[in-house]
């Protein structure tokens, strides 16, 4: 709307008052347009550049895995964007007793936990014994 404004006022402000408004308005427009751009572009470049979660939104994550009965600890957290979301990929820990069926229980919990959130688009969760990273 502001370019095309710029343009309709440019041509005939510049007939009736001075030729040099027209020139004005098309260096108006194209600072909208460059202010378009850079606003784009600062949006989209975390996303282009392999950016993940900022601290914010992992501890969320983190916090959403420590509240799952069976999980000791968090001890890597990677998220990469897949569109506007994320793709999370977690390690966790469990006790090394538990039998292997208890271990990927806890592991479906977690996965299933992650995706409720609105800012997951999928997760891989692994388990590892307590003790190990």
């Amino acid at each position: 709307m502001v370019t095309s404004l710029a343009a309709i006022l440019g041509i005939p402000v510049s007939s009736l008052v001075n030729p040099l408004f027209n020139p004005l308005a098309g260096i108006i427009v194209a600072l909208w347009i460059f202010r378009s751009v850079w606003i784009t572009a600062k949006e989209n470049l975390g996303y282009l550049t392999g950016a993940g979660a900022g601290t914010e939104t992992r501890q969320k994550f983190i916090d959403t895995f420590s509240k799952i009965p069976g999980v000791e600890n968090v001890h890597h957290v990677i998220t990469d964007f897949a569109g506007p979301r994320f793709v999370v990929k977690m390690h966790i820990n469990a006790r090394g007793e538990i039998s292997l069926n208890q271990a990927h229980g806890i592991c479906d919990r977690a996965t299933e936990e992650l995706v409720k959130l609105i800012e997951v688009d999928r997760a891989y969760v692994h388990v590892e014994p307590l003790g190990h990273t």
